[in-house]
Parts: C-alpha cells; sequence; structure tokens
C-alpha cells in the first residue's frame, strides 16, 4: 500500500484513497472523497482497484 492508492474498503461500497499507511502495525488511513471522516483499517481488510 503507498499514499494515493485507490481501494476499496470492507466498510464502505465507495472507493477511497490511502492517506497514510503504517508499516509497522499494518495500518490504512483511507480517505473517501466528499467526506471529512477517515477509516483506520487493518490492511486486510482493504484491496487495491
Amino acid at each position: 500500500m503507498n499514499k494515493g492508492d485507490k481501494v476499496k474498503t470492507w466498510t464502505s461500497n465507495k472507493v477511497g484513497t490511502v492517506v497514510s499507511y503504517n508499516s509497522s502495525t499494518k495500518e490504512v488511513t483511507v480517505k473517501y472523497r466528499n467526506s471529512n471522516a477517515v477509516d483506520v483499517l487493518p490492511v486486510s481488510m482493504c484491496s487495491k482497484v
């Protein structure tokens, strides 16, 4: 996972953008378009589009 990648997550049917990736905890922060909210998810719950 790299910053700027487009991903789909288990928690939303929208496509989000990776804001940050923490390689030590394997957590991805995903931001959705037209939303101020971000999701912090394990990398296993995300798949690249």
